[in-house]
Formats: structure tokens, sequence, C-alpha cells
């Protein structure tokens, strides 16, 4: 983990902090349109080093089965991908799969596309906005990751839901926080 994003993160917070407290005691929530760039650079320099480091290394080794599907050739969406790193960093390690990741916010999917372009990988990887609580996921996949997201959503246990009505349609769903 690299704290410093953490730190750029805490910039954005700053800008609404009257309205920050005022939710911390009333309830409710900041639209994700409020906040500024450091926000979202912040929360991927803060994980970035994860994608790096431990994903292809680690994560996808520990789970044999999900690792022969990704090198066969498996459709992944990745749920809330924000500028699609978790996805980029699949596709160039198995370039037999595709994925599709989503996410609510219209400029993080423009940021994710253009980060595929730049890695070129563009040709095996999409992002949609998507709301997947309200409208589900358009296609079956044989693989569903959702990394570092949920605690962030406005409805957890609803992404959630709408992730394990497809259980039943697969073999495999991966999800990290």
């Amino acid at each position: 983990m690299f704290i410093a994003g953490a730190y750029q993160e805490l910039f954005a917070l700053v800008k609404n902090l009257n309205q920050l407290v005022d939710i911390f005691q009333k309830g409710g929530g900041i639209p994700i349109e409020e906040y500024d760039e450091n926000k979202f650079a912040g929360t991927e320099r803060l994980t970035a080093t994860w994608f790096e480091n431990y994903l292809i290394q680690q994560w996808i080794p520990a789970i044999p089965d999900v690792q022969t599907k990704l090198e066969k050739g498996a459709l992944v969406a990745d749920i809330g991908c924000g500028h699609g790193r978790a996805l980029i960093k699949l596709a160039q390690t198995y370039p037999n799969s595709r994925f599709v990741g989503y996410d609510v916010f219209g400029q993080a999917i423009s940021n994710a596309n253009a980060n595929a372009i730049s890695a070129r990988v563009a040709d095996r990887v999409k992002f949609r906005q998507l709301d997947v609580v309200v409208d589900g996921l358009p296609e079956k996949y044989d693989i569903i990751t959702t990394f570092d997201v949920l605690h962030d959503m406005i409805n957890p246990r609803g992404a959630l839901r709408a992730i394990v009505r497809l259980y039943n349609q697969m073999e495999r769903i991966l999800c990290w926080k």
C-alpha cells in the first residue's frame, strides 16, 4: 500500500469538510461527482501496489481453478472498476481472456478506457457505465471480481445480492474487500 495516496485523498475530503461533518452528524453521503480528482488519483495511488505486486503473483495463484480458467480464456466482469487498473493487469497477463469493467461514475469509465488504450489491451478490455444494483449484469460471466469498492458503495448489500444472483450461473466469484 502506498500511503501517500491516502494523504492525497484527504485533500478531496477537506474540500468538503463542512459537508462531511454535517453528513456524519445527520446521515447521508456526498455524491461522487462532488469530489475532485484528488479522491480518485489518491485511491489509485494507494491501491496500485496491490495490483502490481499481489494480484498476479499471489491472489490469482491462490485460487488455481480461477488461474486455469483465465489462462484458457474466461469472460470476466469487475464491479466498481474505477480507472481499470486490476482488469488491465489481468488482461496483460491473460491474453486469452476478455474483461468488462463496470462503474457508476462516468469519469472513471472514461479514464479506464483511456488507460486500456495506453496499455494496449483495449482489444480485450472494455469499460462501461452501469449500476449493477439497479440494472444487474447484462450477460453471464465466468468470473466476477470486485476490488476495494464494496465499502464505498451506496448500497453494498444490493451489490452483493446482484453478484450472488449470478452465483448459480457461474463456477467462481472473486471478491476482495
